[in-house]
């Protein structure tokens, strides 16, 4: 792959996650609340939203990992399971910083 190719790659994977994004936040958010959807999924499994999350994760995970084992995938559906676990790792940041105690510290020195 040309670094050409890999930019517009970018471009489109990009462009694509951040409309699912949007969109799922009109299906998954509540009152404003954008994380809404895993303090929901919390109350129900008795873990804490970020752990609910990382459960939802690892379902797109161990897709991506039979398809990195040899199990057959269209491009839409490698495209499908790899942009899922980016977005959920962001939600799972936000989840993180929102936390009442990093909005009181910084993860990382001048990391803002």
């Amino acid at each position: 792959m040309t670094h050409e190719e890999f930019a517009k790659l970018f471009d489109a994977v990009v462009k694509n996650e951040r409309a699912t994004l949007v969109n799922k936040a009109i299906e998954y958010s509540r009152q404003g609340d954008r994380l809404w959807n895993f303090r929901a999924g919390a109350g129900l499994t008795g873990l804490s939203p970020e752990q609910t999350l990382w459960g939802y994760l690892c379902k797109h995970l161990a897709s991506i990992r039979d398809i990195c084992n040899g199990v057959p995938a269209s491009r839409k559906m490698i495209r499908e399971k790899i942009g899922d676990a980016r977005n959920y790792l962001i939600l799972l940041e936000g989840l993180l910083l929102d936390q009442p105690q990093s909005k009181k510290r910084t993860l990382h020195p001048g990391a803002d």
